[in-house]
């Protein structure tokens, strides 16, 4: 049976959680013997000087220490070598979660953090006093040593009421650095002065009150330049920056003594001294105090240990704490500085004085993803791995790239936007963390080895965001910030915030002074009427000429100026009328309003209800609401329902088909489809290497049979050249064509069926029973199929599988909509995209040479976005709008049908430089370069929709496309013969016109 020849069985079954398999090399279903961790590709490394030179005039990486991840990720793929320089040890990045995780999970129970080394050396072997059967801390242990020594100060440090007595200090002492704030702002409301040391102060002083007991007076303005929290300040810089010249560049004191290693013996000295005193002051405090032992904090309960644990954690807690959490206080102003709106709701949540803030929790933790302190995660192995098909040898040092990764929209949709809403939404919206795999994001690291700070660094950072947001509105001018990469990732100035005072009024709450004053509260009311009448009505948008009844259906019909120019539509609306264009409706069909402006698009789009309506095909909904007798509560589908209903069967799908983790194990059984349509493209050839088929038609079969293959968990034998005619694959096939035309026809033409029984209505019901029945048919034998296969964990289940437990009926209607919506889309991607490597022959080649390398999917992803962007499937995203705008000037009402048009949009110079050219590169080059597409904004381009109605077969459709046109340019070279095709545009869909005039010679 098909199901136990498949990816599962036996290979996931019996080789998942020993043998991790590259989700990169997409098209091998074989096991071999893992490589060498040498084979591991990476920067060349060269004798002595090792990665040195790379970093140097000409290398790789000069100038680009900040974009290293992202440049080895694109030049390498997912797992990449880089050899050490001058002593430093060599290191394999991983930007593949599962199996990051896979290693992770997997180490010995006191796993190894390689790190601070130079410290290590002070604590160890520097400092006489040494004990070698006691811990130096934290950061600098391992093995069993570090195990006692964790589980010892777990119950001080990680305890939540512990660290809750804590509240009311850390709250003065943000408010005596807002005070400090405004006594240093100029006259533009700037602050006077380093911005990043003023913050360091701050942290210094929140984290001096739970690490030695006290307020050190940080940010005292008169603190004598002598005293010993002045010295403690000047100690904590001094031992961090020595640190990053001995552990993070190049450096040779592992064999010498060099100058820096001296000074930074010193420093380490220094500032263990001055912990010792500020500890000593506490203890003679704590004498006199008598404290109930649920009310004892950090400092005491660790001095009860004894007083060595105390001084160390208090060592270990200013070396890691401050530069940390500085930063990460300085990423989130900026971003809530550049994102006003997200601001203004913050300060919302924080003046209603709410209990929890799960808003400034959410913009906390978006901040650490932007943003983060740390790059990604380390471990030094303490066994033998394989990964990726690479033998990882027992002690080498291994890095996740949870920065790049971060950054990935595979990993979080708009990724490079700053969408705090992404902590707090429901599941079932696509933006919904946890749809990404749980350790791509990992700010506070993993397992055991986890930050021990954790609570305290988000209780300091909650309470001094929330007290900056209270009292500032903070604005930014110029040029984004820049960072500087090294032990932790640095925000370079210069530091351009604008830290003006909150008013005392919100959004939603008028300044009640202005209420008391009539005079003043005349003047608003009259500014608010002039923006009011400012305001045009939907009806003066400009737009075609419209006639009583027939609408503007005459601009359509034959010696109109759109007859049969549906793909031009967009452009011609466009350069006639402008960014907003009104188009009524006639006949049946509704007024419609197109924007060409992506930024009053996405606020419109962001204004909707948290369930927005996406219209579609009426006739379909009609059909399953009424013509087919099925019960009044069932639902009719996740591309016709709304509201709760489609909330709750979105919820149902989300976890079975937008998770990573859920999609990844059909790769096999979809490269042994694709070989299948190589196969089938090979017989199907002339003489002169052409098809003799349509070849739209063929690639319908090939949708068709990945679709069913992953959906059903089973094959459907569409490929099969002797299928019959009266097969149920064959009336599969032609019911779901059927079903495009007749919807073409009644949703998105001019037709009377709302109003009287046509011949087109008669029609289409009869087609719609046909795809009903046939589909039961196909999952009623999959049912069948499923009764006989042994029970899997839940990851390891076709998505019938998942759906059809808790709902027999969804489960034929959610598989009705996947092949209605999944077929043509596909089919028509992969037709576009073969025509553009085809008419791009160098394109092709270098895709063939990555295919071929086995080792990244970079430029496959970047052709197919490309392709998307030049011959996109949708031309645009739909809303019916669930309440009234104010877009450029105009009213738009409740209930009007809402078309961004993406397709042009993506077709302009000022979003995509050469807007005409297939040009890969523009999705994969750097920021700097004038292609990079992140310069276009960000909803100019979003051809699987956007928000939580945003495609739910993306991931899947993704991966069918990428291991077909990877057997294909593998197996094939493109040609193509004579001039560019034509297109045409039927219901929502964009169609490539035949003829098909691809030749495909064997390589």
């Amino acid at each position: 049976m098909y199901l136990r020849r498949s990816v599962l069985y036996p290979v996931v079954k019996k080789y998942y959680n020993i043998r991790l398999v590259s989700t990169d090399n997409l098209t091998s279903t074989e096991k071999s013997e893992p490589k060498s961790w040498q084979e591991i590709p990476g920067p060349p490394t060269r004798p002595i000087f090792g990665q040195l030179f790379n970093f140097l005039p000409g290398g790789i990486f000069y100038q680009k220490k900040e974009q290293m991840p992202e440049i080895m990720y694109k030049n390498y793929g997912p797992i990449v070598r880089f050899g050490g320089t001058f002593g430093s040890p060599t290191m394999i990045f991983l930007y593949e979660p599962e199996a990051a995780f896979h290693v992770f999970r997997n180490e010995n129970w006191t796993p190894v953090r390689p790190g601070f080394q130079s410290l290590e050396y002070f604590r160890k072997h520097y400092n006489k006093d040494h004990n070698p059967d006691e811990s130096t801390g934290l950061m600098t242990e391992h093995g069993e040593v570090w195990r006692k020594f964790r589980t010892t100060v777990n119950q001080v440090m990680l305890q939540p009421k512990t660290i809750k007595l804590y509240s009311d200090i850390l709250t003065e002492v943000a408010e005596d650095m807002i005070k400090r704030m405004k006594s240093k702002r100029n006259e533009k409301n700037m602050i006077e002065g380093k911005f990043d040391t003023e913050l360091n102060l701050w942290a210094l002083e929140a984290l001096g009150v739970v690490a030695l007991g006290d307020r050190l007076n940080c940010l005292d303005p008169n603190l004598p330049k002598d005293s010993p929290a002045r010295k403690l300040i000047q100690a904590v810089r001094d031992v961090l920056t020595v640190t990053e010249e001995l552990d993070f560049r190049p450096s040779l004191w592992r064999y010498i003594a060099t100058p820096t290693f001296k000074k930074a013996m010193n420093y380490y000295g220094d500032q263990t001294k001055l912990n010792e005193f500020f500890i000593n002051k506490s203890i003679e405090k704590l004498k006199d105090k008598g404290t109930a032992n649920e009310e004892k904090g950090v400092l005491e309960k660790l001095l009860e240990i004894d007083y060595k644990t105390a001084v160390i954690m208090a060592n270990d807690m200013l070396f890691a704490g401050v530069d940390t959490t500085a930063n990460t206080i300085i990423g989130a102003l900026f971003l809530l500085a550049k994102n006003p709106e997200k601001q203004n709701k913050l300060r919302e949540e924080i003046l209603s004085k709410q209990e929890k803030l799960p808003y400034l929790r959410a913009c906390i933790k978006e901040t650490m993803r932007l943003l983060p302190v740390v790059g990604g995660n380390f471990r030094q192995t303490t066994k033998e791995y394989n990964v990726m098909g690479y033998k990882i040898p027992k002690d080498m040092f291994v890095i996740v790239a949870n920065q790049y990764m971060c950054m990935m929209e595979e990993n979080f949709p708009q990724a490079a936007e700053f969408i705090p809403e992404r902590w707090i939404v429901d599941k079932s919206d696509p933006l919904y963390y946890g749809n990404t795999h749980p350790f791509v994001y990992s700010p506070f690291g993993f397992g055991v080895r986890s930050c021990i700070g954790r609570r305290i660094a988000e209780l300091e950072m909650e309470t001094f965001l929330a007290k900056l947001i209270e009292n500032f509105q903070i604005e930014w001018f110029g040029p984004p910030m820049k960072t500087r990469a090294s032990s932790i990732n640095y925000l370079m100035g210069p530091y351009n915030f604008i830290f003006k005072d909150v008013k005392g009024f919100h959004r939603n709450q008028l300044n009640l002074k202005v209420a008391d004053d009539e005079k003043k509260f005349g003047n608003l009311c009259a500014v608010i009427k002039e923006v009011e009448d400012r305001i045009k009505p939907w009806r003066k948008i400009p737009g075609p000429l419209s006639l009583p009844i027939i609408g503007q259906l005459l601009h359509f019909l034959p010696g109109g100026w759109l007859y049969k120019r549906t793909i031009e539509l967009q452009e011609l609306l466009y350069k006639s009328y402008g960014p907003i264009v009104r188009l009524d409706g006639n006949l049946g069909f509704p007024p419609i309003t197109f924007i060409f402006d992506p930024e009053a698009a996405i606020k419109l789009f962001r204004k909707e209800d948290p369930l927005p309506v996406r219209p579609g095909f009426d006739c379909l909904v009609y059909y399953r609401k009424h013509f087919y007798n099925k019960h009044e509560d069932d639902p009719n589908g996740v591309i016709l329902d709304h509201g709760e209903t489609w909330k709750k069967l979105r919820s149902l799908m989300n976890p079975a088909m937008l998770q990573t983790k859920a999609i990844k194990p059909f790769a096999n059984v979809l490269a042994e489809v694709a070989d299948d349509m190589v196969d089938r493209l090979r017989s199907k050839r002339n003489k002169q290497n052409m098809i003799e088929a349509n070849l739209f038609t063929e690639l319908n079969l090939w949708a068709l049979e990945s679709v069913g293959a992953v959906t059903l968990g089973d094959r459907l034998n569409c490929l099969d050249p002797n299928l019959p005619d009266d097969s149920p694959a064959k009336k599969l096939i032609d019911a779901l064509h059927e079903s495009l035309r007749i919807l073409d026809k009644l949703d998105f033409q001019p037709s009377l069926w709302k109003y009287i029984t046509t011949p087109s209505y008669k029609k289409g019901m009869e087609i719609f029973n046909v795809l009903l029945r046939v589909n039961k048919f196909f999952i009623e034998r999959s049912i069948q199929n499923l009764k006989s296969k042994e029970e899997t964990n839940d990851e390891n289940k076709w998505i019938i599988e998942k759906i059809l437990e808790p709902d027999r009926n969804v489960a034929v209607t959610l598989a009705n909509d996947l092949f209605l919506a999944g077929v043509d889309t596909s089919a028509g991607t992969a037709l576009a995209i073969l025509y553009l490597l085809a008419a791009n022959p160098d394109k092709q080649n270098k895709l063939r040479e990555e295919v071929m390398s086995k080792h990244t999917r970079t430029y496959l992803k970047a052709c197919i976005k490309e392709a998307l962007r030049l011959y996109p499937i949708v031309g645009g995203n739909f809303r019916k709008t669930t309440k009234e705008h104010d877009v450029l000037g105009y009213r738009i009402p409740k209930n009007m049908i809402v078309i961004i048009g993406n397709q042009y949009l993506c077709s302009v110079e000022d979003q995509f430089p050469q807007p005409t050219q297939f040009l890969p590169e523009r999705w994969i080059v750097e920021r700097n370069d004038p292609l990079y597409y992140g310069n276009a904004h960000p909803f100019a381009y979003a051809p699987f929709r956007f928000g939580v109605r945003s495609c739910v077969g993306r991931r899947i459709a993704e991966l069918e496309i990428e291991i077909l046109i990877s057997k294909i340019v593998e197996n094939f070279k493109l040609d193509w013969i004579g001039p560019p095709p034509k297109r045409t545009r039927r219901s929502t869909i964009n169609y490539i016109l035949e003829p098909y005039n691809f030749v495909f010679n064997d390589i």
